[in-house]
């Protein structure tokens, strides 16, 4: 297995790049259909320390 190179991203790169992330979280987690928005809304408001 190649190694993975993993570099710092400012608020700018992050926030263009949050949709997708989220988008990969759902496509690789085991949710029902119902609950993949919500459960991706969950993980991009852990990312951004956002709790409400």
């Amino acid at each position: 297995m190649d190694a993975v190179r993993l570099r710092l991203l400012n608020r700018w790169q992050a926030d263009g790049l949050k949709g997708r992330l989220g988008d990969l979280y759902v496509e690789s987690s085991d949710t029902a259909a119902g609950e993949a928005y919500r459960n991706r809304q969950d993980f991009l408001r852990r990312g951004t320390g956002d709790r409400h």
